[in-house]
């Protein structure tokens, strides 16, 4: 489930993952737009209605808070730009846009394919060890297993590996 890196024709750049999960599109939908499944795998504290219009705040978790330093009355923005259940959660997160698609396979599971959207591609390999990191806890979420580390700790250990690929 290595993310990739492409530039697009307005000169950002998309952080693309692919990942099959064994699950049914409603299944993976609800880990994505439900508090309580998000709350685990999502890095910040995101509170919105699946609706395209609806506002999204973004709010720093007590992680963030103590191990990165960011301010706990921290607020972000965002808006829900599509929302299509369960197919496809699309939102801004101030400059940045976040695109998950959930294509049914053959045998009922999922195919998810996320997007993010960034400007800046030298912020690429830590955001996408993030995200990487936080696709994994979505998948033994899912599958009901627990997970061999934090988000926060893979993230860090994937960040050497994403600085590599991602040259």
């Amino acid at each position: 489930m290595l993310g990739t890196l492409h530039p697009t024709a307005d000169g950002k750049f998309v952080l693309r993952f692919e990942l099959h999960l064994d699950q049914s599109r409603e299944i993976v939908w609800h880990a994505l737009a439900q508090p309580e499944p998000r709350a685990c795998w999502f890095p910040a504290r995101v509170e919105f209605e699946p609706r395209a219009g609806a506002p999204l705040s973004f709010r720093p978790t007590k992680v963030q808070v103590e191990k990165f330093g960011i301010p706990a009355d921290q607020v972000g923005t965002g808006e829900v730009l599509q929302a299509n259940p369960p197919a496809l959660l699309e939102f801004s997160w101030g400059d940045e846009v976040l695109r998950w698609e959930l294509t049914e396979d053959s045998a009922g599971g999922t195919n998810l394919i996320f997007a993010n959207t960034i400007a800046d591609a030298s912020d690429a390999p830590a955001i996408a060890a993030a995200w990487h990191a936080g696709l994994e806890i979505v998948k033994a979420q899912l599958d009901g297993t627990k997970p061999e580390s934090s988000m926060w700790e893979r993230a860090e250990e994937l960040t050497s590996d994403y600085a590599t690929t991602m040259r």
